[in-house]
């Protein structure tokens, strides 16, 4: 079933949609507390966007089957800020990357995947945008598994999207040491259009994108090209 125009753009809207500030176990669709899991088995893959909300969670692993458990674990990132990257989702939004910022301390998740549910995850990261690998000596504190140094991670390709020359937090990640004020999904895709077609209707925008996948390669092609060059330097490893 194709979904209706105000339902895709309320999806485009809303991301990183319900992420959540504390550790859960998402299991078969529902949340629940979490208070302790066995990692064993199981991958810690940084979750910095999307991949913390539940609701893109069960998006996700619709179909999967009976018994898809995901422990997310709330942790604490130095040293780096999440910011938008300067591609679109098929779903329409402006998504997240990972950028280096000495002096922040920027909340994540981790979410411990089964092999199944990471090939699950896999097939759901765009690879001309991500790629799977580790990130090692970082200083991310974990309030489950406690510090780690080294995570699986899906890392950014793209450049940050930037404003006045500077890389643009997410205002729904909350973040320590945060210099300047961060944008919501709407106001980021408005940035977007206005650089990429001054004067178009935002909505009519978002939906070319959405039913185009020439189109919303070639803008992000275009968006990535834009914000890289005024970046002045080659984007740095980050993740979704």
């Amino acid at each position: 079933m194709i979904a209706d125009p105000a339902t895709l753009l309320a999806i485009a809207r809303a991301y990183p949609f319900d992420i959540r500030r504390d550790s859960f176990l998402f299991a078969d669709g529902r949340v629940d507390p979490l208070e302790r899991f066995d990692p064993a088995g199981r991958t810690p893959v940084l979750a910095i966007g999307s991949n913390r909300a539940p609701a893109q969670l069960a998006r996700k692993f619709a179909g999967l089957g009976p018994g898809t458990t995901i422990p997310v674990t709330r942790s604490r990132l130095a040293g780096f800020d999440v910011v938008y990257s300067s591609h679109f989702s098929r779903y329409g939004s402006v998504p997240a990357r990972l950028w280096p910022v000495p002096g922040v301390i920027v909340e994540v998740g981790v979410s411990w995947l089964t092999p199944a549910q990471l090939q699950r995850m896999h097939q759901t990261e765009g690879a001309a945008n991500y790629r799977y690998e580790a990130l090692a000596d970082l200083d991310l504190e974990d309030e489950h598994a406690g510090r780690l140094t080294s995570v699986m991670a899906y890392v950014g390709l793209r450049p940050p999207l930037l404003r006045h020359g500077e890389p643009v937090p997410l205002a729904a990640i909350a973040a320590d040491g945060r210099r300047g004020q961060g944008l919501d999904q709407p106001a980021a895709l408005a940035a977007a259009r206005d650089r990429l077609a001054p004067g178009a209707d935002l909505d009519s925008f978002i939906l070319q994108g959405i039913a185009c996948g020439v189109t919303r390669a070639q803008r992000s092609d275009r968006l990535s090209g834009w914000f890289g060059a005024e970046a002045g330097r080659n984007p740095a490893p980050a993740v979704t």
